[in-house]
């Protein structure tokens, strides 16, 4: 015996049309939940020095119901996770320690010094500001769509 059902009507069609749309809307708004949470986690972390980090978080449409949020500045992984120890550029760090701290001259290059000697022996603690984010977001995007489909009875 064999049974075939068949449900395809306008009505159907445009109900599921909606759900989708619907559904692509809440997924969008999870996305940009990510991209905020992370730049507002920078801010709270007080790790947003130059902005740079901060303006290299985008988000994009790849299809229905799926979307990226990247973070464009490659040193992001090294904020998140921190490093181990290594030596960096005491140049680099005196811009640092003269934008951040607004310490100038010889004493930035003093404290530039010892700060890259620090990092040196300690390497970087981490500042985690995606995956806060993302777990965030996890969340919200559950109770967007379970919100969509509510409101779609």
């Amino acid at each position: 015996m064999k049974v075939t059902v068949e449900f395809d009507s306008e009505e159907f069609r445009n109900f599921r049309e909606r759900l989708y749309e619907a559904v692509d809307k809440a997924v969008a708004r999870a996305a940009e939940k990510v991209r905020s949470e992370a730049i507002e986690n920078l801010d709270r972390n007080k790790t947003n020095n130059t902005g740079d980090l901060r303006k290299s978080i985008i988000t994009s449409k790849e299809g229905w119901a799926k979307y990226k949020v990247l973070v464009g500045e490659l040193y992001g992984v090294f904020v998140e996770y921190g490093t181990k120890p290594h030596f960096p550029p005491p140049s680099e760090i005196e811009k640092w320690v003269v934008r951040k701290l607004g310490v100038k001259g010889k004493e930035a290059k003093k404290l530039a010094w010892a700060i890259s000697k620090h990092i040196a022996i300690h390497g970087t603690k981490e500042q985690p500001f995606w995956r806060p984010a993302v777990k965030k977001a996890r969340s919200f995007l559950v109770e967007e769509v379970e919100r969509v489909v509510k409101e779609m009875r």
